[in-house]
């Protein structure tokens, strides 16, 4: 059996980062990701917004890959990686908000370069 679930919110990233100095081929940007987990099952993608002078793009954050609900990978894992590989010089912070089917929700905090995933609290718990 699996479950579904859905991630909402944002992590920041200060300062932002010029889009041509990532990968092109990344999974994680958005150009390469178009709603299709199956095709590339990645739970984040960069937040890419355009300088509306120069028209140079840059990410200024990690937000959810898709709306839906669908089995997810391990965005925890895919938050301490790309702080990793993208997090000298910059800060990430923010909270994603996780759903499942069963009424669980849990938060994904990053915050001072650490992430934490809290405990899943259902209905009846409370």
């Amino acid at each position: 059996m699996s479950t579904s679930m859905i991630i909402d919110g944002r992590i920041d990233i200060e300062p932002s980062i010029p889009l041509g100095m990532l990968p092109a081929d990344s999974p994680h940007n958005p150009a390469n990701h178009q709603g299709r987990p199956a095709n590339n099952p990645v739970d984040l993608v960069f937040d890419v917004e355009t300088n509306p002078v120069t028209g140079q793009q840059f990410v200024t954050g990690l937000v959810p890959a898709v709306t839906f609900g669908r089995k997810l990978g391990s965005p925890y894992a895919e938050i301490m990686d790309l702080i990793a590989e993208y997090g000298l010089g910059c800060a990430f912070s923010g909270t994603l908000g996780v759903a499942d089917d069963e009424g669980g929700t849990s938060e994904i905090v990053v915050k001072d370069g650490s992430v934490e995933w809290s405990d899943w609290i259902y209905p009846d718990d409370e």
